[in-house]
């Protein structure tokens, strides 16, 4: 069993919120990072496709698509268990700080 950090790139016509005249705002794309224990490198691309798949199309927290959405894998790279521990675990107790913490999730649009 391995552990994998995946970078996520979204493209497709999305709407993400709303400008101050109601009207939907629209943003060409986005980046997500998700930390995957797989058993193989193919099984994590597959996991964080289908995970960011999902979450888009059964969540309005994540905004609105018109048309389809074009997922690909930006990166992935295979990565510790202590990182992967880490990541998960960290984000609960912050450790006041000390010990920076790897993203699992959250979008950046452009």
């Amino acid at each position: 069993m391995g552990y994998f950090i995946v970078i996520v790139h979204g493209e497709g016509d999305i709407h993400f919120g709303f400008n101050e005249d109601g009207s939907p705002h629209n943003v060409n794309g986005f980046l997500t990072t998700s930390i995957f224990k797989a058993k193989t490198l193919d099984k994590a691309k597959d996991f964080a496709l289908l995970r960011i798949d999902e979450r888009w199309r059964n969540s309005d927290l994540f905004g609105l698509l018109s048309g389809d959405l074009m997922l690909c894998i930006e990166s992935i790279e295979e990565i510790s268990a202590f990182r992967y521990y880490r990541a998960k675990v960290v984000n609960f107790f912050q450790l006041g700080g000390y010990l920076p913490t790897i993203p699992n999730k959250g979008h950046i649009f452009y």
